[in-house]
């Protein structure tokens, strides 16, 4: 049975949930400003508060934008939007890492055992989402750690869910339309083609994002030609405007055809896992993932 509580429709946290975010970083600022005051008064030295509160507020919203903060938004967008679009297309989606819907557990969440976000309950269908500014195929992984590799208790026909969370001008976020899906299968057949990054902060398990080459269009556009070889596309550049590109695969797996259309940002033209996840569906569903 689906929590409802946990279904946020309109894709954006409610009052109550805002408010009590607001109030408990008020009581995490107020708390590191004590201690310096606290620490200055043994010594005789008097620090107002106002202007401490301030500095360290600035100080405490920088950190948590910079290691994150944004982050934990984008991952319960992202979760969201998916389930939105898995339902649209016959699946029966619930949170199988429970609450991964809600900012709450993207604020809180232990990095130890690796659980896939969301299980549709007719099928079996397990996915994990990872949801990002920038559309790639990246995982997190945690080399020297077995469990925290970032395959780790997944399945080959699990599905990574990849979404674009876009901002606008006035900070609000929203999510690409559906996200690209690819098995976890498909991802360790084609590891040995991935690099890892730096490590992350201490606070993300020393983690470290592993990405799979690929190709993300910038503007929309539509595939004029496509071989073995290379990629030829016509992009909209401008109001009337087209350019066409041409990307050269260097052994990545197009995932397109003569005469598709893409959106910039949202989608592969192609990539080093051998295909996407398009048709995992049962008979008399509405369509498959794609």
């Amino acid at each position: 049975m689906v929590n409802e509580a946990c279904v946020d429709r309109n894709l954006r946290a409610g009052f109550w949930r805002r408010l009590a975010a607001t109030w408990i970083d008020a009581f995490v600022i107020y708390a590191l400003c004590a201690l310096p005051i606290t620490l200055a008064a043994i010594v005789r030295i008097r620090i107002a508060l106002e202007p401490l509160f301030v500095v360290i507020g600035i100080a405490y919203c920088t950190i948590l934008l910079a290691q994150g903060g944004q982050a934990v938004g984008m991952g319960a967008i992202g979760v969201r939007q998916t389930m939105k679009h898995l339902r649209a297309v016959g699946f029966e989606p619930i949170e199988l890492e429970r609450y991964c819907g809600s900012n709450k557990i993207w604020m809180t969440k232990v990095k130890r055992l690796r659980l896939p976000d969301v299980l549709c309950v007719r099928t079996g269908l397990r996915l994990e989402v990872r949801a990002k500014s920038d559309l790639k195929i990246r995982m997190s992984d945690a080399p020297n750690n077995p469990d925290r590799r970032w395959d780790a208790g997944l399945r080959d026909d699990d599905i990574a869910a990849f979404i674009t969370i876009f901002e606008d001008q006035n900070g609000n976020q929203h999510a690409a339309d559906k996200p690209v899906f690819i098995t976890v299968g498909a991802l360790r057949q084609s590891a040995k083609e991935s690099k890892l990054g730096p490590p992350k902060s201490a606070s993300e398990g020393a983690e470290r994002d592993r990405t799979w080459p690929a190709i993300v269009p910038t503007c929309d556009g539509s595939v004029q030609s496509v071989n073995t070889e290379k990629l030829v596309v016509e992009m909209t550049v401008g109001e009337n405007a087209r350019r066409r590109q041409t990307y050269t695969l260097n052994g990545k797996h197009p995932y397109v055809g003569r005469g598709d259309s893409f959106k910039a940002e949202m989608s592969f033209l192609a990539g080093a896992p051998a295909e996407l996840a398009r048709r995992t569906c049962w008979p008399g569903s509405k369509s498959g993932l794609a």
